[in-house]
């Protein structure tokens, strides 16, 4: 008996536990995207629903006592009708057929002894004559020897014994159910309480995070609304020059230099840049540092040189199938600009002008062909008296991350008197902010 209460409690409890989580479970918000189906768990929501199915439990415990309580009632209330119908049963007197009375103390568990020696005087002062037998002994001790005594019932004492160990039984039984129910209220209880403490302590969280979250937001838009110049970012254009009057060089200025306008680009990339607001979102100057790559395609099949005094010299190569053949040089620039921005919807249309200066960095002439179908690559790295600064103008206007730009050099290409008098100007888009 003792081993069905404890699996059968131990089922309730889980399946208690199981409820909870069950419900738990179910507050989920479920959308499609696609075919797809994304389910969103709000996890204070969910501990919510558990104090909430928790409450439950309790409350199903509760009524459970309720029942218990009830039987418990029932048995005792049995229990009582039953101890009097054996008190009933063992006050009648008996006699062994030769007119001898008997009385019987009868020890049986369950009724006190109180009551034993109570039913005993009943009997002695009902009778008139002295007592002849007198029967002691337990409920099996006494079996035997009220079978031997005519017209005593022992059936139906026997059946009353065993129908009160039962009921004893069962009243046992369900004292251990209500014990049971009432510590899985404690502990319904106790869990209630952590869900509540962990729900605070997620409330302070969440009002952290919210804190958070709107400091980053009012970060961010302050971030909007302040200055933010647009230099920043990867720069393409075309490369071409200008001589001292102004105007594109000719190939016949250019001479040895002469390019594939179509074929010379630059390329830029500003890594760096620094913000001097004026007005707080709409005005003010930038700075910053990049990489700029000149690429000249020759469309002189010459190896260049730089001879003794320092100019320039080409020297015809003699091969026919060139494929390319290109002076590229790389610069470190800084720019300074003044920037004008409006917002215009989302994003902003700027206009910005200044200057820029550059270091030279290093310069080499890349010479590809290929001779009896078989391909060479040569490279020859020197300054070729290349200016070691220079510095120009720039302009740049544009609405959000894409823009358009120009660059005009203000030094020649080359050093005084070492080369021809070129003056790089490349336009072209901006395609990235950083």
């Amino acid at each position: 008996m003792k081993q069905k209460y404890t699996l059968k409690t131990a089922a309730v409890i889980l399946l208690s536990v199981l409820t909870v989580n069950v419900f738990a479970q179910k507050d989920t918000t479920e959308f499609e995207v696609g075919k797809k189906k994304l389910i969103i768990i709000d996890k204070k929501t969910q501990n919510e629903n558990a104090v909430y199915n928790l409450e439950k439990g309790k409350e199903a415990f509760e009524n459970e006592i309720i029942i218990v309580e009830k039987l418990i009632q029932d048995r005792e209330k049995e229990m009582k009708e039953l101890e009097f119908q054996i008190q009933t049963l063992i006050k009648n007197l008996h006699t062994d057929g030769a007119g001898k009375k008997i009385k019987i103390e009868y020890k049986i568990s369950g009724i006190d002894d109180s009551k034993i020696d109570s039913i005993n005087k009943e009997i002695e002062t009902e009778i008139e004559k002295d007592i002849d037998i007198i029967i002691l002994g337990d409920e099996n001790e006494i079996s035997d020897s009220l079978k031997r005594i005519p017209d005593f019932n022992t059936e139906e004492l026997q059946m009353l014994i065993k129908k009160l160990e039962q009921q004893k039984e069962l009243l046992n039984l369900n004292t251990k159910k209500k014990y049971a129910f009432e510590y899985g209220i404690q502990e319904i209880e106790k869990g209630i309480e952590e869900i509540e403490k962990g729900l605070g302590e997620m409330d302070d969280e969440l009002k952290t995070i919210d804190s958070e979250r709107e400091d980053k937001r009012e970060k961010k838009e302050n971030r909007k609304s302040r200055f933010n110049a647009h230099l920043s970012g990867f720069d393409f254009g075309i490369l071409n020059f200008l001589n001292n009057r102004n105007t594109f060089i000719s190939e016949e200025d250019a001479g040895i230099i002469a390019v594939i306008p179509e074929k010379t680009f630059s390329y830029g990339l500003n890594l760096f840049e620094f913000n001097i607001p004026i007005t707080k979102n709409s005005l003010g100057f930038a700075t910053g540092a990049g990489i700029e790559w000149n690429s000249l395609n020759l469309s002189e099949n010459v190896n260049l040189y730089k001879a003794s005094d320092g100019v320039i010299v080409a020297i015809e190569t003699g091969i026919t199938d060139v494929k390319r053949n290109k002076l590229n040089v790389t610069y470190i620039t800084i720019p300074l600009v003044l920037e004008f921005q409006t917002p215009v919807k989302n994003k902003k249309l700027y206009v910005s002008a200044g200057a820029f200066g550059g270091i030279r960095g290093w310069s080499k002439q890349k010479l590809v062909y290929e001779v009896g179908g078989v391909k060479y690559k040569d490279k020859t790295k020197d300054d070729f008296s290349l200016s070691p600064f220079r510095y120009g103008l720039t302009a740049r206007v544009g609405y959000g991350d894409v823009g358009i730009f120009a660059e005009y050099s203000l030094v020649p290409l080359f050093k005084d008197g070492k080369g021809p008098e070129m003056y790089p100007i490349m336009i072209g888009v901006r395609l990235a902010d950083f």
